[in-house]
């Protein structure tokens, strides 16, 4: 059935307009091929399965052949293929279209994969067939509006983004969901939509993102990608209402479906924050789901713009650790810097969120391992963009080229040991307001104690340390969070002191989700890692751009733990008050 593919070959599937789901198997050039529909699923079972036994199997006539497929794609054709046949009379299916039997011809592939998608006339993304139809048409509807507003306060304000947000009516009970209105059922409809474990999905990235044309369908209803990126910044804008019901104000939180909108910049206004190099992708990708782990690598790979044809080789008989090893061999001979340390989370025991995704083929502790959904931003790259790529912090003074040297499964770097931790708060991990979980862990002491590194109050100290002391619009070092902003409603602020605000609250989470406050023995304050203990040692690497957390298993070798912060010690402070410099040979295992 199928037969081997040459160099830029392609399966498209056929389908047979006979009632059933029926269709031959075709060999395509990437070059010349015609016009054929790309389709963007999720393996496994399907979203709705009211009825259905736990035992059914599903089938496909391939060529003339019984194949089994999935139960999710089974949905999907019985759907679809009839809009595939009344229009280009191709499609194609990664689960039939390739042999994944056949490892080498599947990373063949999967290097085409972006050059499949993308030479698509158009994408069907399957959402399945909604529990509630009433409540998904009420939710296209609504999008409809949605894009409707937007687009008419573009048009009025000339593409002023900040003054469309300003001018949006409230009160618009056909945009905001009033109880006991089909407004409302189309927000609830919208709450299944985007917590629909397809966007979670880590192909989708790169299947639904790309320049062709996405039609995203839920059943034999669908919407657009335009109408999708209206419908997250409503739902956004949502959020900063006092009077929209929690369960539709944090309906954003969690929805891979922005990040998605904002990682291929279909939503303007967040598309800066986004790059487009490996492993800023490798982040992005990290909270998606696969069944190979591999495809965490390797999907990225492909729209990662710094990688070339050898780099990162997609090869689906070597190991998870060989794999992510080899991203770390990639960063440090391209960028000849330690920020990929910044990628690093372990996990916490009872914790809620800092949990490990995979026990198994556990790797060295300074590689990323891309399989643990935990994402934090690197302390590294705060307050970067894509017009402001210089590093904030210098904490290595002088040393600003990294030492190291890498044999099997341990890192060698030449560093410094320069303090110890010797208390710690708890773990900011609230899925919402990190503000009121990290207000609660001011000193007691803050308002009538000195902070000496510095010179400052204690408390000026803390408000300082919980941003890494960076602000961001204009970009610099010298910020100090101002709580009298969240002493008053959110709508009663102005637009210069809401701007300000939402300016801390994105810095707050930056710096603090998914780590501690911690005191030093010699007196400093900082964000360390959420697995951090008491006695683990703070160090600087030479050509590191921030202070890390280590810990000591054997002599002179340490368990790497993640990036840290203190304050009064992140532009060279560390080597002042010496008159040589005592460095090391640091071994990370």
């Amino acid at each position: 059935m199928y037969q081997p593919l040459h160099a830029n070959q392609f399966r498209l599937l056929r389908p047979q307009s006979d009632g059933q789901i029926r269709a031959s198997l075709e060999v395509h050039d990437l070059g010349t091929h015609p016009g054929y529909i790309a389709l963007s699923y999720t393996w496994g079972r399907a979203t709705n399965r009211k009825g259905r036994p736990l035992s059914a199997e599903y089938s496909i006539v391939l060529d003339d052949k019984e194949v089994m497929i999935q139960e999710n794609l089974h949905d999907a054709l019985q759907h679809l293929l009839p809009v595939v046949n009344r229009h280009d009379g191709y499609i194609f299916v990664d689960a039939l279209c390739i042999n994944q039997e056949d490892i080498i011809e599947r990373g063949n592939q999967v290097r085409m994969m972006k050059a499949i998608y993308e030479g698509a006339r158009v994408v069907f993304g399957w959402l399945g067939i909604p529990l509630n139809g009433e409540e998904h048409t009420q939710a296209i509807a609504l999008m409809g509006r949605f894009n409707r507003a937007l687009r008419e306060g573009l048009e009025k304000n000339t593409g002023d983004m900040d003054k469309v947000t300003i001018e949006l009516p409230v009160n618009d009970p056909n945009l905001y969901p009033v109880p006991n209105t089909d407004t409302y059922k189309g927000w609830l409809g919208l709450l299944k939509i985007f917590d629909n474990w397809y966007w979670g999905r880590t192909w989708v990235q790169q299947e639904a993102t790309g320049p062709s044309k996405t039609y995203f369908f839920c059943g034999d209803q669908s919407f657009d990608k335009v109408y999708l990126s209206a419908a997250c910044y409503f739902v956004y804008h949502s959020s900063l209402l006092p009077d929209v019901e929690q369960r539709f104000a944090r309906a954003m939180g969690p929805s891979h479906a922005w990040r998605m909108m904002a990682m291929r910049g279909l939503d303007g206004s967040f598309a800066r924050e986004h790059e487009t190099e490996l492993v800023h992708l490798l982040s992005t990708f990290r909270n998606t789901t696969c069944t190979d782990s591999r495809n965490k690598v390797f999907a990225p790979r492909n729209l990662a713009t710094d990688v070339n044809h050898d780099d990162v080789p997609v090869d689906y008989s070597r190991s998870i650790q060989d794999i992510y090893k080899s991203v770390v061999d990639f960063y440090l001979a391209r960028y000849m810097n330690f920020d990929f340390l910044g990628y690093v989370t372990l996990p916490v025991k009872n914790s809620k969120r800092m949990q490990r995704e995979c026990e198994e083929d556990a790797l060295p502790t300074w590689i990323p391992d891309w399989r643990d959904r935990i994402k934090m931003q690197p302390l590294s790259l705060l307050g970067q963009t894509r017009k402001h790529t210089d590093p904030l912090f210098c904490p290595a003074g002088k040393h600003r080229h990294p030492v190291y040297r890498i044999s099997g499964g341990k890192l060698t770097v030449t560093g410094m040991i320069i303090d110890k931790v010797i208390s710690l708060s708890s773990i900011c991990e609230a899925p919402v307001d990190q503000v009121a979980e990290v207000r609660q862990w001011t000193p007691p002491d803050a308002s009538t104690s000195l902070y000496v590194p510095t010179n400052q109050s204690l408390d000026e100290a803390f408000r300082s340390t919980i941003v890494a002391n960076v602000q961001y619009e204009p970009r610099k070092i010298g910020a100090c969070v101002d709580w009298a902003l969240w002493d008053e409603p959110i709508d009663k602020l102005d637009p210069e002191r809401f701007q300000r605000r939402h300016g801390f609250d994105v810095g707050i989470n930056q710096v603090c989700f998914g780590r501690r406050l911690a005191f030093t023995q010699g007196g400093f304050m900082g964000i360390v890692p959420a697995a951090s203990k008491t006695s683990d040692t703070i160090c600087v690497l030479w050509g590191g751009q921030t202070l890390y957390v280590i810990r000591a298993v054997a002599d002179n070798q340490y368990r790497f733990l993640g990036e840290c912060y203190m304050h009064g010690l992140m532009h060279g402070e560390a080597f002042a008050a010496k008159s040589e410099t005592i460095s090391q040979m640091i071994h990370l295992i």
